[in-house]
């Protein structure tokens, strides 16, 4: 059974331990996605309340040098939950 919540650690554990976990299984690791379900930016990860970036990567979709498509090359973003967010942050999941 799962314990109740009674203050904001209890709240930032059940979403790093749960919440978070779920959403990335749910959407495939999709943080663009996860990102507008919380209500977060994808794009300007600097600005969100609740999740920060961890890693951002350049990704070649096609691994052959000599491929026409090399120069299709895509920024990858992961985010993490914030350590120190406040009760006050989650108004951002629902303005």
């Amino acid at each position: 059974m799962d314990k109740n919540i009674t203050g904001i650690e209890d709240l930032r554990e059940t979403f790093k331990y749960k919440i978070l976990p779920l959403l990335k299984e749910y959407f495939h690791n999709d943080w663009e996605i996860i990102c507008a379900v919380l209500g977060q930016d994808y794009e300007k990860p600097e600005s969100n309340q609740l999740l920060e970036l961890l890693i951002k990567d350049k990704i070649d979709l096609f691994k052959s040098t000599a491929s026409k498509f090399n120069s299709s090359k895509k920024y990858k973003k992961i985010l993490q939950l914030k350590e120190s967010f406040s009760a006050i942050d989650l108004k951002s999941i629902y303005p």
